[in-house]
């Protein structure tokens, strides 16, 4: 499902003149230092029918948006949440009932060895959806 967040995500321009291609699955690389994007998969129930799964399904994708400024992480988030809010359709082979953005939260900046200032600032939330 990562994919086709990715996917949505990569075809807003008010997302990609932030961060271009920078969208990382699950966890930010060591030295990324520069604005970008982590999905990370919280939760993808399946639903069951008399005859086995039926396709259906909501989950939750989390959603995190790191820059080298607060408000720079405020803004990738906002273009983010813009994106995703109320999808609906196929994206990456997917077909998307909704997509709805649920909490959202400020990430504890990350302050480098030796630094005295934090070097980085993220903002995350949650994005379920309903895959049909």
């Amino acid at each position: 499902m990562t994919a086709a967040y990715r996917s949505i995500l990569l075809a807003a321009s008010a997302v990609t003149s932030i961060i271009a291609q920078r969208i990382h699955d699950g966890i930010k690389p060591r030295n990324e230092r520069l604005t970008c994007i982590v999905l990370k998969a919280v939760s993808d129930v399946p639903d069951y029918h008399f005859e086995g799964p039926s396709g259906f399904g909501p989950g939750r994708i989390q959603v995190e948006c790191w820059a080298p400024t607060k408000a720079g992480a405020v803004a990738l988030a906002a273009a983010a949440q813009t994106a995703l809010e109320n999808f609906t359709g196929v994206s990456a082979g997917i077909s998307i009932g909704w997509i709805e953005v649920a909490d959202k939260l400020d990430i504890d900046p990350i302050v480098e060895e030796g630094a005295n200032v934090p070097t980085e600032y993220g903002v995350m939330f949650d994005a379920e959806y309903l895959r049909i």
